[in-house]
């Protein structure tokens, strides 16, 4: 999705704005997150607005059963993968989406998917997409749990509430698990051993998955980081005394080029004067021929 929303900045004129608002000072793109996680962390609420959009909610025992054991599945899975590690390789997720860049945006975009400084932030952002959204979505599962179980009468309602919570109540319940909504007992519906018993049951899950994500996967996303830091830095450093072995080498070849160079010309000074002593001596040999040839015709004469 990111890649087809990177084609618009290939647009002329519009690319400049469309990069200013999403990518640029405004940075849009949060909003675009905000919706990505929204909907990845809906989960069993997608199927069951579906459900209510096709069809009018008839408060049937079937519907809510069917939504309380869909709930608890969520809710099963989310414990067996936090309690065995059951974690992605961020390494594969970032080839699997270099390799739709690759389709959608060519070699240089996902090419520059590997430079030290955006790979790091890749990986990064895909360990929050992928675990942030998943505990969004057992906090989801557990709102829904509570909504489908009241209705089926397993929770006991305060006295003084006339009306029973409704879906978006409940929701709001499970995010009191974190302090992003804050939900004090007295505000609560709800009260009897089944939900101080089901509360603790979700409570441990969500002390798991603290620990699991800030002990252990984060620490595996960061080792991953700096082993792709290390192994750039190294490349660097290879790099560095490659140049210089490529530099000492072009030296010493000019250095050896001017000495063979300096051989030639001494080799050349050398058999010079040899050449002039012999072109010398020819020429006297010449002139002591003229002047004996001279001689004899004098006396003949």
């Amino acid at each position: 999705m990111w890649a087809i929303l990177a084609l618009i900045l290939r647009i002329p004129l519009i690319g400049k704005l469309y990069h200013f608002l999403i990518f640029g000072k405004v940075k849009f793109s949060v909003l675009i997150k905000a919706a990505t996680w929204a909907i990845g962390a809906s989960g069993i609420l997608m199927g069951i607005f579906a459900y209510y959009l096709l069809f009018k909610p008839t408060g049937c025992q079937i519907e809510n059963w069917i939504i309380l054991i869909s709930s608890i599945a969520v809710i099963v899975n989310f414990f067996h993968r936090t309690m065995y590690l059951d974690m992605l390789d961020y390494e594969d997720v970032h080839a699997f989406g270099q390799k739709y860049v690759r389709k959608i945006m060519g070699d240089e975009a996902a090419e520059l998917m590997d430079d030290n400084e955006i790979k790091p932030k890749l990986i990064f952002s895909n360990l929050i997409d992928t675990e942030v959204i998943r505990f969004l979505r057992y906090l989801v599962c557990i709102g829904v749990f509570y909504f489908s179980a009241n209705q089926l009468g397993f929770l006991n309602i305060k006295n003084g509430y006339s009306t029973n919570p409704d879906l978006l109540l409940c929701i709001k319940y499970a995010f009191a698990f974190v302090p992003i909504e804050k939900v004090s007992n007295i505000e609560v519906a709800f009260e009897g051993n089944f939900w101080d018993a089901i509360n603790v049951f979700f409570g441990i899950g969500v002390f798991l998955w603290t620990i699991v994500f800030f002990n252990v996967v984060l620490n595996e996303v960061t080792t991953i980081i700096q082993q792709h830091k290390n192994k750039n830095n190294e490349n660097t450093l290879e790099n560095k005394f490659n140049n210089l072995d490529n530099v000492l080498r072009n030296v010493f070849t000019h250095f050896h080029g001017m000495l063979e160079n300096l051989e030639k010309k001494v080799d050349d000074l050398k058999q010079k004067p040899k050449a002039k002593n012999v072109s010398n001596s020819s020429k006297r040999k010449k002139n002591d021929t003229k002047k004996g040839s001279k001689g004899e015709s004098n006396k003949i004469i």
